[in-house]
């Protein structure tokens, strides 16, 4: 039995939190995939408690972190898209009724409590981004596309997550 309440309860700690920063699992998170030489492709799935800005924001945070670790500073986003899958969940209704019958007098007397039967909306936001790789100099060269050139090594001491 403890084991039960212990397993529930973990899952019940996993399950109730917004996803975490991490490789793609079961829960969210995100994964990448290279398309050519210097471009990529991030995509970071949340779960029901992640909002929209946090799987931007973790798509981004792994942009950077693959810029640096491919050898070059700065990274330009081509494209970005954050959609929101979204599914309806219902918990059955079940009901427990309990009663008092007296043999004197012929008192009887039941009373029915209902449980369940709630429908919600569950949504699980996703963001694909695909950037560029670019050096110091070619960010430099490009400054005219503000906004969308970003410093891989300044983006990753601002994050706060």
């Amino acid at each position: 039995m403890k084991k039960i309440f212990a397993s529930a309860l973990f899952f019940f700690f996993i399950t109730s939190c917004a996803t975490i920063y991490q490789p793609k699992t079961l829960f969210g998170g995100y994964s990448a995939s290279q398309i050519n030489e210097n471009t990529w492709k991030v995509t970071f799935e949340g779960n029901g408690y992640t909002s929209k800005t946090r799987t931007e924001n973790f798509a981004m945070r792994r942009a950077a972190e693959i810029t640096l670790r491919e050898g070059y500073t700065h990274f330009l986003i081509t494209d970005s898209d954050t959609y929101v899958k979204t599914s309806v969940r219902t918990i059955p209704q079940s009901s427990r009724t309990t009663g008092t019958v007296s043999d004197y007098g012929n008192f009887q007397y039941a009373d029915t409590i209902y449980y369940g039967g709630q429908t919600y909306t569950v949504s699980k936001p996703s963001t694909n981004s695909y950037f560029v790789l670019v050096s110091e100099t070619q960010a430099n060269e490009i400054n005219s596309l503000n906004g969308l050139v970003f410093n891989a090594e300044l983006f990753l001491s601002q994050f706060l997550d």
